[in-house]
């Protein structure tokens, strides 16, 4: 079971609210919801009735290697392709299958991996690309990605402007995630 579009933008922006010092922001319109924590973004959503994107700042290594791991995870569309990660819709929900999907975007040339500008044929502005394997990224790897965006803006900063120290928050985060897999084992 996948999550719908706008069931994963419901999600990242709740994962989102609920980080400390966390604002909403729209300094690209309506139409794009940003996530900052002090002056700096580390989220960007779409709220439009088009494709839902959630975009997050990411280490360029571990960019890379979602990438090559999923095929709904693609450069960051319209940003830094090296500095950030789009996720599209669907992804897998915690409880999924382990089935695989096959990928709901259309397909291109391999050499078309990162989104192109739409032409007049197309009818969405959504970005296209080659689906590299065949596993969706999970609910659970979005929310980590998004709290792993947030603290990696946050550890950019300097000391005197951090609102926490994003390294006891993600030792505390990584406990209580651990004690959550314990239970939820049989």
């Amino acid at each position: 079971m996948s999550m719908d579009p706008r069931e994963l933008h419901d999600f990242a922006l709740e994962v989102a609210l609920e980080l400390p010092h966390s604002r909403l922001t729209f300094p690209f319109g309506e139409e794009w919801e940003v996530f900052k924590v002090g002056e700096r973004m580390f989220l960007l959503l779409t709220d439009t009735n088009g494709p839902q994107m959630v975009t997050m700042k990411v280490d360029p290594q571990e960019g890379r290697a979602l990438v090559e791991a999923y095929d709904d995870v693609i450069p960051g569309y319209h940003l830094n392709k090296r500095h950030w990660v789009t996720v599209f819709s669907p992804v897998e929900e915690p409880e999924a299958s382990s089935a695989p999907e096959t990928s709901s975007m259309p397909e291109t040339p391999r050499a078309a991996q990162t989104p192109q500008p739409p032409d007049a044929s197309q009818t969405s502005d959504a970005p296209h690309y080659s689906p590299l394997s065949s596993r969706r990224i999970s609910a659970e790897e979005v929310k980590e990605l998004i709290i792993s965006s947030y603290l990696l803006v946050i550890a950019k900063m300097t000391k005197k402007d951090r609102p926490i120290d994003p390294y006891a928050y993600g030792e505390i985060h990584d406990q209580k995630r651990a004690q959550h897999q314990k239970r939820a084992q049989p």
